[in-house]
């Protein structure tokens, strides 16, 4: 799968670029391809995509409430309307999809309905990134902090977890992709959201938020024996591979279990906290950039459930 990631008329998106973005601004511009194997036909196909990345509009909120659904699986959390609220804000928020052709309207007859396009691909939503305060009046964020509190079993890193969400700036990144979406889009996502956060007119590159939470989705796969008749080790592999880059930055951190959602294996999944400065994730993102841009050390898409 190649995948190219294109800026439209609706974000001003680059994958070192500067400035705000703002809804309608317009650009374009390219960015590297990758390269993972199809599902379909053999290993020498490749399929070309163009994604959009753009802000969120009301056309999405099933799109994003699909991406968001599986990290909160089994929680209390109202997922419409915390999609609601990530549509709301736009102006930090971003939605993957594929890229319409210029011309693809000519290939619609004058005489047929626009819901007669409204199930293909192209309308999909393939990916989301946001930040919302965890302070935010509404239920949906205090439903997430109850509940990431409730499932932090160890008595001192649940005491760190409410020292961390009790501060004044806290802003909880959220970021889900289908797995099948190249791990190389993280760089340019997470570094439009910094060029989104740093405040207007700040010399210092001073972001909105002082701290930020993400939560992310771990396996626990079986590993290889290392010695006849012994228990095979289990290893923790990241669904979203940036998010090891978090585990090395973060100064909270804590795991807990969710109900599988395939019993036919092995695998164990799990939700991972990581909470950091605003200092550690301008590293993170520039990790990610530096582990994107270096093909021996490119970071490897990897299995779910």
């Amino acid at each position: 799968l190649a995948v190219l990631f294109r800026k439209q008329t609706h974000v001003a998106m680059a994958p070192h670029g500067k400035g705000k973005r703002k809804r309608n601004d317009e650009g374009q511009a390219d960015a590297a391809a990758a390269e993972t194997a199809p599902s379909h036909g053999s290993v020498d196909d490749e399929i070309r995509v163009d994604f959009d990345a753009r802000a969120p509009c009301e056309d999405d909120y099933h799109g994003v409430r699909r991406l968001l659904a599986p990290l909160f699986a089994g929680s209390a959390v109202n997922l419409s309307e915390l999609t609601e609220l990530i549509i709301e804000r736009y102006d930090l928020s971003t939605v993957l999809k594929i890229a319409q052709a210029e011309d693809d309207d000519d290939d619609v007859q004058d005489d047929e309905e626009p819901e007669m396009l409204a199930g293909d691909e192209k309308h999909n939503v393939f990916g989301v990134m946001g930040v919302l305060d965890v302070h935010e009046d509404r239920d949906c964020v205090r439903q997430a902090c109850a509940w990431l509190t409730k499932r932090c079993t160890n008595p001192d890193a649940k005491k760190r977890l409410q020292q961390f969400l009790s501060k004044k700036r806290v802003g909880w990144i959220i970021s889900e992709r289908f797995i099948n979406v190249p791990t190389e889009l993280s760089a340019p996502l997470f570094r439009t959201l910094l060029d989104e956060l740093e405040l207007d007119g700040s010399s210092s590159g001073a972001l909105e938020f002082d701290h930020f939470l993400i939560i992310g989705k771990t396996v626990e796969v079986k590993g290889e024996k290392t010695k006849p008749k012994t228990k095979a080790p289990r290893e923790r592999v990241f669904v979203q591979p940036e998010n090891e880059v978090f585990a090395e930055k973060a100064k909270l951190q804590f795991s807990f279990a969710v109900a599988k959602s395939d019993e036919t294996n092995d695998n164990k999944p799990q939700r991972e906290v990581f909470g950091f400065s605003a200092a550690q994730l301008k590293q993170a993102v520039a990790r990610i950039e530096s582990l994107v841009d270096a093909p021996e050390r490119q970071m490897r898409s990897q299995p779910t459930l």
